[in-house]
């Protein structure tokens, strides 16, 4: 382990925070800061940790800090997009994920974000689509099944809406 190499402790938080040890995450993300105050991937990881401790005014602060030192990371505007949605400015979350969806077309995190968007806006079919793609694009993909079980709940289609509600129950998403 080389603890000068900012990288190190960036990916040390990201492991911390899909484990959800935020306080964990944020200790290693703060070392990444202080060996290197400009490392983007520092303030889109702390915003994560933000927009789950359900503090969306700091997490937009960080956003807009990641996004000042890479305006165009297909990540970064993807979370700012999620972050929209959480907020229910949805026309700011439709603008940033098609972005994000445009620079980085293989970015599974972007389409599942769409999904919610057409949840959001009374589309459950182009949801169910769009988050089926992303299931196919990465399975790992936080709360997904979630989110698919809401859209086919939303068709009417109550058997696989239980189907996914039971995937997410069992892969604990909503903890």
């Amino acid at each position: 382990l080389d603890k000068s190499n900012p990288e190190i402790w960036v990916n040390l938080g990201t492991v911390h925070y899909y484990k959800r040890q935020f306080d964990s995450a944020q200790v290693n993300l703060q070392e990444a800061l202080r060996l290197n105050p400009q490392e983007a991937n520092v303030y889109n990881a702390l915003a994560m940790i933000e927009i789950e401790r359900r503090d969306f005014d700091q997490a937009s602060t960080l956003l807009a800090k990641a996004l000042s030192l890479k305006p165009d990371d297909p990540f970064f505007l993807n979370n700012r997009g999620y972050l929209h949605l959480l907020n229910s400015d949805i026309q700011k979350a439709k603008a940033d994920i098609d972005l994000s969806i445009s620079l980085d077309p293989y970015n599974g995190w972007a389409y599942r974000n769409k999904g919610i968007y057409y949840l959001q806006t009374g589309s459950p079919g182009d949801a169910v689509r769009l988050l089926r793609q992303a299931e196919e694009m990465d399975p790992f993909i936080e709360k997904i099944y979630f989110y698919l079980g809401e859209a086919y709940l939303q068709t009417g289609d109550r058997k696989l809406a239980c189907e996914y509600f039971n995937k997410s129950f069992t892969r604990n998403e909503l903890s």
